[in-house]
Order: structure tokens, then sequence, then C-alpha cells
């Protein structure tokens, strides 16, 4: 008889209580020899507790189970704010753990069994739910004997990707040939990431684009818990840039796999984009998970999105991004933002008090400093690179819609008519937005008149040889009428 039983018992150590009772394999612990379950031992007016130790998956994660004693070295990675409850499991005849045939039938019980309605199981909470603290340690009391759930309800603020699965366990529990009345059990969970980036080296201008990069952890693999779904999603800022394009691939150490998108049957994602919200959504198709859990432990998924800049906005960019991996927790990356102004050039004629003049007609190019091709602009084609004052209907000025933040030069390209060009760049600054407001820079180029005709200056000596010329004509004329009438004085006499 008492052989029987310690079979039993042996089974119920292998089976059910490691369904979820730790990772003593993750500290290179094995399980003592379990003794059988005697009736005569168990104290059914006896009370104990379920001692949860929270922690994050180990990277191997290990294989050996734990005993439900405590262990002498904590586990690494403890996990605070995780939140389980304790659900006691009854039945009409098959869990009255004083006899012997009830540990039969615990050596073959499941989750699946006990919460699937019409099996005879009923399954009630017991007191509140209690969250892990800063040791990741959730303590549930006064439990009486008997058989319990134990789930995983919340993640907390926890990065959680693989939750530990319900598992069921006794108080008390066959340990070493004696009952153990408090039960210490180590779920774990494994954890991912978020980390965005964006890229704006080709973004400095209306038109441009913009790539951000979302780029998530996958979590490490656990026994028989795998990813079954993963959902990336990138928010761009829809009222400043709109989406062109999109790919994610999976970078596993040295190996990079690009996944296909697209219709097809092999597709590994599908992507849906929102015009009105500027949310972008990758969800992976069961081909595409499947290359995450072929994936090794610290293999990245990664989401490119390409966004064109198309509005100037209050001068602020913003992009958001998030993971959901087997719909547990959405974990949120930290934003990231671009700043872009405008630039308003005011074109006058040289001299004090003409600064509210304007001279239409006067052609400028953008440039970055020290550049050779000229800043193009907007999203037709071709691109605008060339500003005339007065052309956008403001009389002596350009409107430049949107530049990044940051150091330009103005190039003079024609000057307007009437007036001396500008051969040399002139240098301007884009700034950060102002509060909610994006900046504007004004850049005022006065332009000297050109003079048709150099004409003498008045007083000078311009008027000096008019003079001078006028007297010598009237001494020749003087002299003239000298000679004439000496000649008729000379007939006459």
């Amino acid at each position: 008889m008492n052989t029987t039983i310690r079979r039993k018992g042996s089974r119920l150590i292998a089976g059910f209580v490691a369904a979820g009772i730790g990772v003593a394999a993750a500290l290179g612990m094995a399980s003592p020899a379990m003794a059988a379950p005697d009736e005569s031992n168990i104290d059914p007016n006896a009370t104990g507790s379920i001692v949860v130790h929270k922690h994050a998956t180990p990277n191997p994660e290990g294989t050996t189970r734990s005993t439900g004693t405590e262990l002498s070295t904590p586990p690494a990675a403890p996990l605070q704010g995780v939140q389980f409850t304790v659900s006691r499991v009854t039945h009409a005849t098959a869990l009255d753990l004083t006899k012997s045939s009830t540990w039969q039938t615990l050596s073959t019980l499941s989750v699946q069994t006990v919460t699937t309605a019409g099996n005879g199981y009923s399954v009630a909470q017991v007191g509140t739910p209690q969250t892990t603290d800063a040791q990741g340690v959730a303590t549930f009391g006064n439990l009486p004997v008997g058989v319990y759930l134990v789930q995983e309800t919340s993640a907390g603020s926890q990065p959680i990707a693989l939750r530990s699965q319900p598992f069921l366990v006794s108080i008390p529990l066959p340990e070493a040939g004696k009952w153990n009345y408090n039960v210490h059990v180590y779920p774990k969970n494994s954890l991912t990431g978020i980390l965005l980036a964006q890229d704006t080296t080709a973004a400095r201008a209306l038109g441009d684009v913009i790539k951000y990069t979302a780029t998530t952890d996958v979590p490490n693999k656990q026994d028989k818990n795998p990813v079954t779904s993963y959902v990336i999603t990138d928010t761009i800022d829809a009222t400043q840039v709109t989406f062109k394009d999109a790919a994610v691939r999976i970078v596993d150490g040295t190996t990079t796999t690009n996944l296909v998108g697209g219709t097809g049957a092999d597709r590994d994602y599908d992507l849906v984009t929102n015009a009105s919200t500027g949310v972008v959504t990758v969800t992976l198709t069961p081909t595409g998970v499947q290359k995450v859990n072929n994936a090794g432990n610290g293999a990245k998924v990664v989401l490119d999105v390409n966004a064109t800049v198309t509005a100037l906005g209050d001068g602020s960019i913003e992009n958001t991004a998030t993971v959901r991996i087997n719909d547990l927790a959405t974990v949120a990356a930290i934003p990231v933002l671009s700043h872009w102004g405008g630039a308003n050039v005011v074109k006058y004629p040289a001299g004090a008090g003409n600064e509210n003049l304007r001279l239409n007609g006067a052609v400028f190019e953008v440039y970055t400093v020290g550049g050779t091709t000229p800043i193009a602009f907007g999203t037709g084609a071709p691109r605008q690179t060339q500003f005339t004052t007065g052309a956008a209907g403001v009389e002596g000025e350009i409107r430049i819609p949107a530049l990044a933040v940051g150091t330009y030069e103005l190039r003079e390209v024609t000057a307007p008519t009437g007036y001396r060009p500008i051969t040399a760049r002139m240098a301007f600054e884009v700034t950060k937005p102002v509060g909610a407001t994006a900046s504007v820079t004004t850049v005022g180029v006065p332009n000297e008149q050109v003079q048709a005709f150099e004409l003498p200056i008045t007083g000078g000596d311009g008027q000096m040889a008019f003079m001078i010329g006028g007297g010598a004509l009237l001494i020749i004329a003087a002299g003239a009428f000298l000679i004439v009438a000496g000649r008729r004085a000379e007939q006459q006499g």
C-alpha cells in the first residue's frame, strides 16, 4: 500500500506541481527524492500559505523544477508590481486530500481540466489579489488544506512579454518524506523592451523623409510557453508628416532576416496604416511568429517607418511606438522629437528709413552651410529650389515653408530690377519652436539701387567749367566786336 502511494506522490511532483512551481534549474538545484504522502500524517485542520517569488526568466531558462521550499539564494531580477490571485479548487468527491485516491487524481489534474465547465470542478478566488513587493514576493496566507489555482492577473508596469502560465499547487505539498504547508513557488516572466530612434540625416526641408526605427526585444524563451502573437505600432504625427513605407526585419546576432510583407500567402506580417491618426500597425502572421520563435534569445524584431514631412505645424514632430507580445502588457518606447521652423526673407532698398519698403522680383536659393546644391522643397515634381520675392502674393517677401532647426545660407540668384546684386551668401538660423508655436526667422536683405548715368555733382567742378567756358565766349565776342569797329573807323577816315 505504501509503495503504491509513494509512486503516486512522485507523479504529482513531476506533473501537477511541475506546472508552475519554479526555476531552481536556473540556480542549478535538483529536486530531492519525494516521499509518498501518508493519510495519517496530514492535518486536515491545518492552514498554510503560498509564497510567490516573481522574477525574470534567465537566459538560458534551465530545466530543473523547484521543490516548494524556499531557495537559500533568491533568484536574480525580481519583478515588483506583478499581481497574482489564488483560487480554491473544489470537487464533490475528487479533492479530499486525506484520501489516497485523491493523490492519484492530482497526478493527472491540469489547469484546463479544473477550469473547463462540465468537469465537476469549482474555482473560487480566495481573499484579495496580492502584488509582488520590491523583492518580487507576494504571500497568500491562512489557506486551508486543499488544491489551489495560482494565476498572474496583471503585469503592472513591468514590460512582460511571456506571462507565467497558471498552475496548480496543493497545501500541503509532499516533500522529502514530510509535508510542506508553506509552499514557495517561483513562476517566471520573460520581458521585452522597445527602443525608438529617428534618422533626420536626409530631412532638411518640407518634402524630405524622416526614418523612424523601433527595435523590440524578443523575450527569452520559456518551456511550453512560446511567442504566439507579436504586434508593433508606430504613430507618426499625422498633422505634419505622411506615411511613405515600412519594412520589418529580425536581427539575430550578426544575421538579419528581412520579413515579407504584402498580401501573399507567404507573408510574415500584415501592415495597416491610418491616415487620420497616423498609427502604423505591424502584426506578425503565424509564419512570422514562427521565425521569431526560431530566433535565439537576445534577438530583435525591428520596424522601420519612413514618413514625409508635409507641414510645419507647431514645429515639433513627435513619434511614438509600442510593442505587445502574446496580448499582454503594451510596452511603450520613449518618444522622439524633431524640431522645425520657417523663414521669411524681406527684400527692401538700402538706406535709412527704407525698411518698410518692398522689392519684388529678387530670386533666392537656400543652401546648407558650405553646400553646393540648393535645398529642394515640397512634395511635387520637380521640387522647388528657387523663391521669388512677391511671387507668392506677399510684396517683397518670400516664405520658406519648413526647415529643420539649424544654420543655413541664402544666395541671391537675381537682384530686383534696378538694384545691385549681392554676391556673398547670407547666413541665417532656424530656431526651435517657442512653446506650441513654430518659430519663423525673418531675414532682411537690402539692395543698393543702380544709377543709370553718372550725373555731374551740383556746385562742383562741372559748374566751374561751365562758368569758365561761358566767360571765354564773352571775351571772344568782345574781341571780335573791337576788331570790326576798328576796321570801320579806318574806312571812314
